[in-house]
């Protein structure tokens, strides 16, 4: 599906499972973008449905890989990035309709400063397949709890969201990335087939969006919120908001989950921390950090003793974090304060 521009070219991964309902009207969508330099490649990511089937049928010129085994969202999207060479890389949910120039328009935004590492348009819900008006993310923001929400998530856009700005990080339902920022970033594994990866594969599914953008800060790296660019997007796993509810408000909100989320999403979030988090942006933060780790963990053993596994897991797995870390850390440019102005907005 390439065509021949002088425009830089946009490598397009789309990563599903079990995603037969969603392939039409998402793979529509990218062949209806105005952008005219884009290359799709749909990662059939071990399906039990007829995901690979619909898009063979339907769209027989897109190239399409299929997986014996899922490999995750981490390691779908590091097949994908390693399988194609565009200047740039949308990662791409099958849950998710693009308006015709999404990727014109951040393509457009990034073109303005090569710093710009990553970019994300204005996301909004899709309900009940119907578009809606309901914000899904704006971009990531860090609280002083030393969690990453969504911005304005669930809020309805009465055109308050309507200028440009820095953001954290993006999130990972349909950001772009700039490919020099991604080889920037990439940590050297013995983990993997390939020796490196781009998303951290040890995450699986839930946050590897917030551990990338915390090695593009750190390498300062700039991301942007571009909101003349607009999806549309089924959630299927709700976040907890903006963490800023109440804590009945979050219980009942976790209760929604599934257990494999919560796990996962458990046991990630103190990855990326271990990882990520400077020091001395972790002592200026301690109150915070400390009282909603005694909740976690509190909540979590009375509550949900099925998280106990993987609360092993924080500590056996520190080893291994660590020589990630010794890596990040090695190559930072970003000091304390860079970072701590993003616990702080």
């Amino acid at each position: 599906m390439t065509k021949t521009s002088p425009q830089p070219k946009v490598s397009i991964g789309l990563v599903a499972l079990n995603g037969a309902d969603y392939m039409t009207g998402c793979i529509n969508g990218v062949q209806q973008q105005e952008y005219p330099n884009v290359d799709l490649l749909v990662i059939d990511n071990g399906s039990a449905d007829k995901t690979y089937d619909v898009v063979k049928s339907e769209f027989p010129d897109v190239r399409i890989l299929k997986n014996s085994a899922n490999l995750g969202f981490a390691g779908g999207h590091n097949q994908a990035i390693r399988e194609t060479d565009g200047e740039y890389y949308l990662a791409l949910n099958q849950d998710v309709l693009m308006e015709p120039d999404y990727i014109s328009k951040l393509v457009e935004s990034c073109q303005k400063n090569p710093h710009i590492g990553a970019a994300q348009g204005k996301i909004k819900q899709l309900t009940f397949g119907r578009k809606s008006n309901m914000i899904d993310s704006l971009g990531l923001k860090l609280l002083p709890s030393g969690q990453a929400v969504n911005i304005a998530e669930n809020e309805y856009d009465h055109g308050n969201f309507a200028e440009s700005a820095e953001i954290f990080g993006v999130a990972g339902t349909v950001p772009i990335y700039r490919r020099e920022a991604l080889e920037d970033v990439k940590i050297s594994t013995s983990s993997t087939l390939t020796g490196s990866e781009y998303f951290d594969e040890t995450f699986f599914a839930y946050k590897e969006d917030v551990d990338l953008a915390f090695r593009l800060q750190l390498r300062k790296w700039r991301a942007i919120y571009v909101p003349d660019a607009v999806a549309y997007h089924e959630r299927t796993v709700q976040s907890q908001g903006s963490g800023e509810q109440g804590n009945v408000a979050i219980a009942k909100n976790r209760a929604t989950k599934s257990k494999f989320s919560r796990k996962v999403s458990f046991r990630n979030h103190h990855y990326l921390l271990q990882k990520n988090l400077l020091w001395g942006n972790f002592w200026r933060l301690s109150p915070e950090i400390l009282w909603y780790e005694t909740k976690m963990w509190g909540y979590g053993i009375v509550r949900e003793p099925f998280l106990l596994p993987d609360m092993g897991k924080v500590f056996t797995r520190w080893p291994q974090m660590a020589k990630k870390r010794q890596q990040i850390m090695a190559r930072r440019k970003a000091t304390v304060e860079d970072i701590q102005r993003w616990f702080e907005s």
